[in-house]
Formats: structure tokens, sequence, C-alpha cells
């Protein structure tokens, strides 16, 4: 921290728990802030045992990276900690609008993972502690002093950030000859000798195997999965600094003390010596040095060619700015993303007017970046400005500060920012540096200081290369509280209040997740109670009662645990059971429950479910202690899987801080509504009687599917004319969106052109005696698709710069454009148009 300090004492290798106050004693700094560290270390050390190195709370999970439109990455509001320390995102917000990551340009994830040649992508935490003063916070500064600072603070900074993961080799070697096959496929599919039907034939055997070794690399894939560059990532610096105390070479100069003495000067001081440009930087590893801990500095107001007006020039000669000296134009971008700024040497001080005159002008700086002026002290007034405009060089030999003290910085890695402090105390005539002896005949380097950086990965991408789309898998470690000694409810493989299909039901049973494992002897149809509830004239075959009385049936049904996970299935009748209605009822269960009506009304009555755990007898066993169930889960508003129904979902992980508590949940046997989706796009010709040039068959895709569909490479030849897309729906749509010369328009074709994508004009129509189930589009201009690339967006998410979205016409349900289950999604497909030889 670049603050006013006298030292820094805290040592954790000391263990000292509390810093103790004496009456009558003088106060220093380095005593409050050893209390602060100490606190801090208990504190994130505590955290880190607690949690582990990294985690999220499940009631306040934060930092979920989803894709959205565009594959743009948005960092879901909560908390996250890493290494004990508490991240906390205060709002949903997208990658580009960090509150720690100014100027933060969108990543085009898919073109970044394209020019890496890679799949696949880390997104992680990089979490540090930033020095903050009055200069940066205003607020700070207690203005009934009349102007002076008084303390400053420590900031938590996390940005979310992303590195692309390079393929083995192999696998690398793999996509190149991919890539070749592809072309070399294209070309043969032009060609039109006898051997092209053999050649064409050989190469897509040899796609076919090639892809399926990629996919069997990328199913390996995972969040822990080994990596070098994430190695690399989070290796610390190797290099080290020396620091030692050496007779000067002017011992007559007045203003030293004897030289018998290593430090000569006769004040003392606090030295920060820090890298300014790292090892991964051409002018670099270079460094400069300040004696007061480079906490002289002041805000920039404004500039005007090599003037530059500042809040002040210091308070005096010794703690001010003078000709001479050199300074560092910082601001929040530079500071915030470990950059280092530009080294300016004074030419001229107006202390009236608060100008100072640079000998060269600086570069632009953005205002609203908060720009501050920063003394250094490294190079006195008669440096060469070439050798230091860039810091000084390392030479991995000693190099002298000022006042005897030497420092050497060792061959290594460094990173801009590493930095080393160094009390000289004049008491002494030496340096503070370990192993603190006096004099210090044999120093020992040191590794930096600070900045202390830690890292967590958070999300893992992938590119799925036939549709250019992202998926995401969440990395993350989600704790539950500790508020009791409980054990709680984490998972269910059913949705509260919502539809469960019997062949589910009976072909998988119920699956309920703890966050321990229970004793296997508290698991039995005693404590795992499933009952079904029906009207009481299905039951007792008595027509004239009113489907307003139910009745509940307790299923016969089987428990067993593996690990932390309990399962009930459905007891099987024997064939010796006698015919009663109950018994009956169960024994159809598949036919029966998805089809019971009310005689009176016709109104279908969906059979419920009801789930019940019992908390106080339910338990497990955590060494010689003895945990029980906590299973009360609170409901909050949510929709069915039609995303429209209203429900009530149950928030997990259960538990209300008690020892023991029922688990209760519900939900009704039947079928879920089938999505809104694609069935079939047709590229053809509006010509009579023209042949398809291709058909996109997606009517095999399971209507309860939630994984997207590998999609074809879809092309055909310029010479098909093919000038109209027919895109066929399950259920008819809304009209709107969806008419000649409309705009907007739902339905969305661009062609590559100059690495710029330009919309095709066309018509959009509902092709006639299809119900409004099949969608036209007929290009305008062009009339016909000619050879180049082009890009098919069918939306299923309304666009302000495109159309609304494709809806049920029934009940107005959006497009499950990319195959998640839920309403809402774009379906996006490339095709590409060849030259073709007639």
């Amino acid at each position: 921290m670049k603050a006013d300090l006298s030292r820094v004492t805290f040592d954790p290798k000391k263990h000292y728990t509390k810093v103790i106050m004496q009456q009558g004693r003088v106060q220093t700094d380095a005593d409050w802030n050893e209390q602060q560290a100490i606190d801090q270390y208990h504190i994130e050390t505590e955290t880190k045992d607690v949690i582990g190195l990294c985690g999220a709370p499940m009631n306040h999970s934060g930092f979920k990276i989803s894709v959205q439109d565009n594959n743009t990455l948005l960092i879901s509001q909560g908390r996250f900690y890493i290494d004990g320390i508490m991240c906390e995102n205060d709002a949903d917000v997208t990658y580009d609008n960090q509150p720690y990551l100014p100027n933060a340009v969108p990543p085009d994830v898919v073109t970044l993972l394209q020019d890496k040649k890679t799949l696949w992508a880390i997104v992680y935490l990089d979490v540090w502690q930033r020095h903050i003063t009055a200069l940066d916070d205003p607020h700070i500064r207690e203005v009934a002093l009349g102007g002076p600072d008084t303390t400053t603070r420590a900031q938590t900074v996390w940005q979310v950030k992303i590195l692309p993961l390079a393929l083995p080799s192999d696998v690398s070697g793999l996509q190149t000859r991919l890539a070749e096959l592809a072309a070399a496929l294209a070309k043969a599919k032009r060609s039109r000798n006898a051997n092209s039907a053999a050649t064409i034939a050989a190469l897509t055997k040899e796609i076919d195997t090639i892809s399926q070794k990629i996919a069997r690399f990328s199913s390996q894939m995972t969040c822990i999965s080994k990596s070098q560059q994430w190695d690399d990532l989070v290796a610390p610096s190797t290099g080290t600094l020396n620091a030692r105390t050496q007779p000067v070479d002017n011992p007559d100069d007045p203003c030293l003390i004897p030289p018998e003495s290593g430090y000569q000067l006769l004040e003392n001081q606090f030295y920060r010596v820090e890298i300014h440009y790292g090892s991964d930087s051409p002018s670099g590893p270079t460094f400069k040095w300040s004696r007061e801990n480079g906490s002289v500095v002041t805000t920039i107001e404004s500039f005007s060619g090599n003037d530059i007006t500042v809040y002040d020039v210091g308070p005096d000669t010794v703690l001010g700015f003078a000709p001479g000296q050199w300074v560092e134009v910082m601001d929040d971008e530079k500071d915030l993303k470990g950059l280092p700024g530009e080294l300016l040497r004074i030419s001229s001080v107006d202390a009236a007017n608060r100008i100072i005159t640079m000998e060269t002008g600086p570069a632009a700086v953005d205002q609203n970046l908060h720009p501050k002026l920063r003394r250094w002290d490294q190079m006195g007034s008669s440096a060469n400005p070439d050798d230091v405009r860039n810091g000084l060089a390392i030479t991995h030999d000693w190099q002298s500060l000022e006042g005897g003290i030497q420092v050497l910085l060792s061959q290594g890695t460094y990173r801009t920012g590493d930095y080393w402090l160094i009390p000289a105390r004049t008491a002494t005539g030496d340096i503070e540096w370990p192993p603190y002896q006096i004099p210090n005949t044999n120093p020992s380097a040191q590794s930096p200081v600070g900045i202390q950086h830690h890292y967590g990965r958070i999300a893992l991408l992938r590119l799925n290369p036939q549709n250019q789309q992202l998926y995401v898998q969440d990395c993350r470690e989600c704790f539950p509280a500790l508020a009791s000694p409980a054990i709680h409810v984490i998972g269910l493989n059913w949705r509260n209040d919502d539809l469960f299909t019997p062949t589910q039901f009976i072909s998988e049973g119920l699956k309920i997740t703890l966050d321990a494992v229970p004793e296997q002897l508290s698991i039995s149809p005693a404590t795992v109670i499933v009952t079904l509830e029906v009207p009481a004239s299905l039951i007792l075959g008595r027509t004239g009662l009113s489907n307003e009385f139910y009745m509940s049936l307790i299923l016969n049904g089987v428990t067993t645990v593996e690990a932390n996970v309990i399962q009930w299935m459905l007891q099987s009748p024997s064939s010796t059971t006698s015919a009663e209605p109950a018994a009956t009822l169960i024994a159809n269960l598949p036919v029966t429950l998805g089809s019971i009506t009310a005689s009176a009304s016709g109104q279908t009555i969906q059979p419920r479910i009801r789930v019940t755990l019992k908390g106080h007898d339910i338990w497990s066993n955590q060494g010689t202690e003895r945990y029980y169930l906590d299973g009360q889960a609170f409901g909050q508003p949510d929709t069915r899987s039609d995303g429209q129904t209203p429900r009530t979902a149950l928030h997990l992980s259960s538990g209300a801080g008690t020892l023991a508590s029922d688990f209760e949940s519900w939900f009704y046997l039947g079928e879920p509504p089938t999505p809104l989706r694609i069935t079939t796009i047709n590229f053809t010709s509006a010509q009579q009687g023209a042949p398809s040039a291709f058909t996109l068959d997606l009517s095999q895709v399971p209507p309860t599917s939630t994984t997207p569909p590998t999609l074809p490479n879809v092309q055909f030849g310029d010479a098909m004319s093919v000038n109209v897309i027919e895109i066929t729906f399950n259920r008819p749509v809304s009209p709107n969106g969806i008419a000649p010369n409309g705009q907007p328009q739902s339905i969305e074709v661009t062609r590559s052109a100059n690495q710029t994508s330009v919309r095709v004009a066309g018509n959009l129509a509902f092709k006639p005696n299809t119900n409004n189930t099949v969608v036209q589009f007929t290009a305008i201009e062009p009339r016909t698709f000619t050879a180049s690339s082009y890009t098919l967006k069918i939306l299923g998410s309304e666009h302000t710069n495109i159309g609304p979205a494709i809806t049920e016409q029934d009940n107005g349900a959006a497009l499950d454009g990319n195959f998640d289950g839920q309403p809402g999604g774009d379906f996006v497909i490339p095709f590409a148009v060849f030259v073709q030889i007639t």
C-alpha cells in the first residue's frame, strides 16, 4: 500500500493474536496496522479452513456465469469466497460492465477461441487488495479538519477474466487435419471426375473418425482438468530482492551521518522498490523506488501541453514536488489492470498556481478515470532521461539507491506492481531487513510483499464448432449455511408444484439428494412417505360423490440409499393382488393416472403426489455426533415448465436453523407441454417442381430434450437457384413479425461480406394450407442465394434491432430455439452456397 507509513511489522510466523496498548506510551501507525493485519489474517484463514479454497454460499451464491444473446457473458449477483476473501457482486452485470474493470471491451469469445485454435476456456476470478486514499474517495476526508487527510482504506477488487485453454498437441493436430479434410471434401464435391464419389466417401469417413476422437477429448474436459495455461497464470513471481547498506563514496558530505554507519541519511525513511515493467514487457523488467513508500501523490485536475494543474504540490519540499524529480501519471484503468503509468521528469513547479511543468508532455489521459501524479525518487536531477524513462534496468547485481542502501534483484520472473519495503533508521544507521541483525552482514533475499493475486475458476466455456454457440459449465462449489448441526435437502429429480411424467415416475422413481450421507437404518417407507391424492369418486366408485372430495393413498415403495442420494421406487404388485380399487389403481398407474377426469364437470384432473421426509427420524452419523434432517424448505414464486403457469418453487438447500424438521414437496402426474420448436428447415426454389437443395430434419429431437442437437454443415450449389427457406414448426405460430414486407421480422438471413454481415432482404409469409405451421422466407435482394456464407436466425427472444420472438398461436409461448426445454432462445445455423459447375 502506497501510504505514508513508518513500517510494516506483521509477520504470521510469530503467531501474535493481538496488539496490547500500554499507558503513557507513544502510539505509532505500525502498531495499529499490525492489529488490523492480525485480524484479517485470522478471519481469512478461518474462512478458508471452513469453506476451502473457493466456494459460494447456497443462499446467496454469486458469480454464476451464463451465456446471453450474441454469446455475451453475464455475471450473477451474490457472494463468492477465494482464499478466505469475500467477493461481493451487488447486481447482475455483463462482462463489459464490471465495476473493477474499466473500459472492458466485451470479448468476442468465439473469435478468441478460434484464434487460439481451441474449443475451451476457463472463466476465472482475479481477486486482490487495492489501496484507496482520499484522492480516490473524497468522502474519506473529514472536511471539519480543514483539508488534511487522515486514514486510508483497503478495497477488495474482483475481476472476471477469460483464459483460453490450448489443446494438446495431438488434438490440435486433429483440428488442423479436420480443417484440411473439410477443404478437400468441398473441393471433391465441386469436381466431376470419375473418382469423386469414392474420394468423397473416403474423406467423409476420415472426418467422422477424427470428429469422434475430438469429441472423446471434449467429454474428458472438466472444471478441475489440469492446464499449463492455468499453472502459468497462478504461478507467483520467482524474482527476489535482497537489500544491504554500504558506506557511501563521499564520506565528507556534511548532510551525511558518520561514515562508519551503513545508512547515511539524516531522516528515517520507508523505502519502496517496485517493478515498473514486468518480465513480459519488451522494456522489462525495470524498477523504480521511493523513499516515502510512494505516498507523495496528488490529483491531476487538468492538462495543457507540458503543464499539469494539480490539487496541490505538497506541504513542503520533503513531501512535495520539485524540478528534476520523476513522476508517474496513473489513473484507475492502469491501476486496476496492473499496468505501469507514464514516467515524466519535472521541469518547473509553480506552487502559487499549482502547475507542474514537465520536460515532455504526457500522453492523453481520460479525466473521468481519476488521473494522479505520483513522485518517485530513483533518478535524481542529473539522471539521463533516456536511461530511466521506462524505469531502472535490472542488472542482477548490487545497485545503489541512496544513502548507502543497495538492492540486488535476482534472476527470475517479475510482474508489474511487485514491490518490497525497506525501513531505514538513523538510530541504528542501518535498514530493517531479514534476519534483522545489527549490523546485518548476511541479509537474505525476499520474495515480493505484493500485490498478492488470488485466482479461482468459476466456469468452463465450450464452443460448439457446428453452430458457433457457447455453452457454459458452472465450476463453483456451493456450501450450505452452518446455522445448526443438521443435514439438509439440496436437490430433487422433480420440480415442486410442476408436472412429472407417469413414465418417468415409474421407471426412475424419486431421488432426493442430501448434503450428507444418511444412515441406512433411518431410510424406510416409514420415514420416506409418498402419497397419491385423487378424487374420492375414483377410489370408492361412487359417482354421486363430488370431486371436491379427495382421498389420499400411501403408495407402497422401496427405499434405497446410494451415497447421499435417497431413491424411492414404486413397489410392483404381484399377480395375486386382489382386485380392490386402490390395488387396481396402483397396478395400472402408468395408464390410469395420466388421464383421470371428473365425470361431473369434464375437467381434467391431474393426480397429485405428495412427498414427506420425517426430519426427526432421518439422521446422519458425523463422527461421534448424530445430525438430523432440517427439511423445512421455503416456497417462492416461479413458473412451470410451460413458462407461463404459476407454481410454488422450493428454495433449496432446505433448513430453517432447527435441529430437525420435516421436508415436504408435491408434484402432479402428467405430460409437460411440448415447447414450440422447429421440426424441419427446407432450402428450396420458388420454381414449380424444383427439388429441395437441402432439408434439415429436427423432428427426431425428443420433445423433453434439453440438450441442443448436433447440427450438420448446410451447403448447396448456386446452380440450385435457392431463394426460399421453409421453416416448419410443431404447432401453429402467431403472425406477429411474419408478414410480406413486414418490419421488423422474426426471421433474419445475413450474408458475410468483407468480414461484415449484410442483411438479405426478404418477405415472410405463411405457406398456404399449412395452418400457420410453415413460414416461408423468400429472398428479394438478391433474388437467389449466390455463392457466399450465410446465417439463418429464427428468433425465440425479442430483439429490438431485428424483430419480435416467434410465439405459439394459442398461448403466446415463445419458441424454444436453443432446445433447452424452456421458451426463449434463438435458433441460429450457418449455411454456405458454393459455385456449382453445371
